[in-house]
């Protein structure tokens, strides 16, 4: 082999030695753009679930605090009843329960 030979050899060997590296890179950087785009996906329906429980939440707080308001009207109007009801009521008759 002469010497010119071996320069083109060792060249061509460097060129395939780049060439498997940059396949190498290339998928690696391919692999990893598909990995971004899974996690971008995932979050996205995370994102999505989050919001829908969220939803249901406030409007499960909403349904909550309208109990309330109106068992609250209602236990107050009961209380003040209550507390009338029974001084007029044992003032002027007898008690039933009493022979």
């Amino acid at each position: 082999m002469t010497e010119s030979a071996i320069v083109l050899l060792v060249c061509l060997v460097v060129i395939v030695v780049l060439a498997a590296l940059l396949y190498a890179a290339g998928r690696g950087y391919l692999a990893a753009l598909t990995g971004v785009a899974e996690l971008r996906a995932t979050a996205a329906r995370i994102l999505a679930d989050t919001q829908t429980i969220e939803h249901s939440l406030r409007q499960q707080r909403r349904v909550l605090y309208d109990a309330h308001r109106r068992i609250s009207a209602v236990t107050k109007r009961g209380r003040k009843t209550r507390h009338i009801t029974p001084i007029e009521s044992t003032a002027g008759s007898p008690d039933p329960a009493v022979p």
